[in-house]
């Protein structure tokens, strides 16, 4: 944003993992760890940055809408609308859109994720590596989505196995069985 580069600030200012954005207390955890030896250990927000996991004057650099923090924690459909995206950033967003994940946000860790979003976020990066000649196994990828989300689902399976990769599919979904090219039933 313009207001970053009148600074003079790089990325690593508004990441929680970078030395120059971290927050120095709790090194970008947003919590603080007192470990107990013989109970469970006890988690406290960190007073320093509140809980952003940013060093506080990064974290509320604002550009006139929303501060770093909320773009970091808010829903993507919520803060991409707002930036101006480069091509690839389109195209990715789209697959967000069809993949029903524009609910994430920048924030959450991959082990907050559910096996189901893991498995979207994989066919995501696949499509867009374009990943050729693989074999690609997926385990119940209609997990958490609606029927009429299965339909742009399909399209992205065939887009990756048009291009020469093997596409397995294992789901209790009726759905797979109308739209796959071979079947095997257990």
């Amino acid at each position: 944003l313009e207001v970053s580069k009148k600074l003079g600030l790089k990325e690593g200012h508004f990441s929680s993992n970078s030395e120059l954005g971290q927050c120095l207390s709790c090194e970008g955890r947003g919590v603080k760890i007192v470990e107990m030896q013989f109970m469970e250990d006890v988690e406290f927000v960190c007073e320093d940055c509140q809980g952003k996991k940013l060093k506080p004057y990064y974290a509320n650099i604002s550009d006139g809408a929303m501060t770093a923090y909320e773009a970091f924690n808010l829903p993507l459909a919520e803060v991409l609308g707002r930036i101006k995206l480069t091509p690839k950033g389109k195209r990715i967003w789209e697959y967000f859109k069809i993949l029903k994940l524009d609910y994430l946000s920048l924030d959450r860790t991959l082990i907050s994720l559910s096996g189901g979003e893991r498995q979207r976020l994989q066919l995501l990066t696949l499509l867009d590596k374009k990943t050729q000649g693989a074999m690609i196994i997926f385990e119940n990828l209609t997990s958490g989505l609606s029927r009429h989300d299965y339909g742009p689902l399909a399209e992205l399976l065939h887009q990756l196995s048009g291009t020469g990769n093997t596409v397995v599919v294992i789901d209790q979904n009726d759905f797979f069985a109308q739209v796959s090219h071979h079947q095997i039933e257990f």
